[in-house]
Formats: C-alpha cells, sequence, structure tokens
C-alpha cells in the first residue's frame, strides 16, 4: 500500500494526490503564511478523525480535508472568535453534505439521525490494531451520525460538552443525551460480539485513537 503524508499505524493514504498546506490556497488565493501552514498542522488531525470513520474511500477522506481547510481559509478568519470549533463545524458541515447528496436520503430527514452503515455498508478506512479496536471502530458506524460525532469528539478530540454543542451546533443538553444513548448502544453491540469480558469504553476508545501521522 502506498504511505503518504496521511498515514499511520492505523490509517494509509490511497490516493496518489498529495494533501498539503501548499495546495490549499487562503483568501484570495495568496500563498499560505506561516500562521496557516501552523494552524493546518495544529488542527490536520483533529480534522482527519472527523471523516475516517464516517468515510469508506481513502481517497474521500483526502478530498473532504482538503475541502475543510480550503473553506476555513476562504472565511473572513477576524471575525471567527474561536478558529478550532469553526474549523470543527466545517468539517462536520460537510460531512453531512457529503452523505446528503450521495446517500438516497428523503427530502426532510435529518441525514445525522441515520448511521454510516446504513448510509454505506462497507469497511471503515481506520484499521483497528486488535479486537477490541475492532468492535469499537464497527459499533461506532452503526450509532446515528449525531451519536457517533460526538462520541469521538468527546473520547477523540478531548472535547468537553459545551464545546461539542459548539461545534455540532445543539444546545449543550443534547450532547449529554448523545453521549448517553450512544454509549449505551455502543456498549451493546461490543458486548454482544466480544468473546469475554469487554474493556472499559474509555480503554477501547484510547486503544482505538486514529492519527493522521501528519
Amino acid at each position: 500500500m502506498h504511505a503518504g503524508p496521511f498515514s499511520s499505524h492505523q490509517f494509509e493514504r490511497k490516493s496518489d494526490r498529495p494533501l498539503h498546506i501548499t495546495a490549499i490556497r487562503p483568501k484570495g488565493g495568496d500563498t499560505p503564511t506561516v500562521d496557516d501552514t501552523e494552524f493546518f498542522r495544529a488542527h490536520c488531525d483533529a480534522v482527519f478523525r472527523v471523516f475516517a470513520n464516517t468515510l469508506s474511500n481513502h481517497a474521500e477522506v483526502d478530498d473532504m480535508i482538503q475541502r475543510t481547510f480550503e473553506r476555513f481559509f476562504a472565511a473572513d478568519r477576524g471575525r471567527i472568535e474561536r478558529p478550532a470549533a469553526y474549523l470543527l463545524r466545517i468539517a462536520h458541515n460537510l460531512l453531512r453534505e457529503h452523505w446528503r447528496s450521495k446517500a438516497r436520503v428523503l427530502e426532510g430527514e435529518d441525514v445525522s439521525e441515520l448511521a454510516v452503515a446504513d448510509l454505506s455498508p462497507g469497511a471503515s478506512t481506520l484499521m483497528g490494531r486488535d479486537e477490541n479496536a475492532k468492535l469499537l471502530i464497527d459499533g461506532l458506524r452503526t450509532l446515528r451520525l449525531s451519536e457517533q460525532a460526538a462520541l469521538e469528539l468527546h473520547y477523540w478530540g478531548g472535547l468537553k460538552y459545551r464545546e461539542i454543542a459548539e461545534v455540532l451546533e445543539v444546545p449543550e443538553g443534547t450532547v449529554g443525551r448523545l453521549i448517553s444513548s450512544g454509549k449505551k448502544a455502543l456498549r451493546t453491540h461490543i458486548e454482544a460480539r466480544h468473546a469475554g469480558a469487554p474493556p472499559a469504553l474509555e480503554d477501547a476508545f484510547a486503544g482505538a485513537q486514529p492519527g493522521s501521522g501528519a
């Protein structure tokens, strides 16, 4: 397999298209500044995690990361109070746009209430290192997109409920309910398939932590 700039022990790029800051132009088409480059490097993993377990195609993951940063750099950043949260909001909005346009979603249906496993049955782009990681990764894809997003932002992104609420544009109380229902469904999924006593969810998430290797 081809290993590019976005590779790790859990993820290897299969796209030959380079993905780096010089391919992403800020507003006006200017050459990226030092600050742009540092921002890209600092937050690339966070954006990668949004798409790594919600898309089934490595080239699509690359493309969505690229589009997220393009949209961010095209914005009026002088009016953005919290750039990291704004960037993740862009990524999640793009993800919902992607599934609304690609999947057979009924008119008026909220794509956030659907699961990746229903929208696009197939393997994740993430590769679990062991049974626990594989079960977690597969289980997350059976949750509603909103539940999956909340859990991944909390456990993999380290975000607090109020920060997740800002990213997903929902009330903080809704985040609590999404995490609670998501954990219950995920625990049921893992327990039904685990040969023995399953690990605590916190340990399972830690063992399946994705990284771009950037």
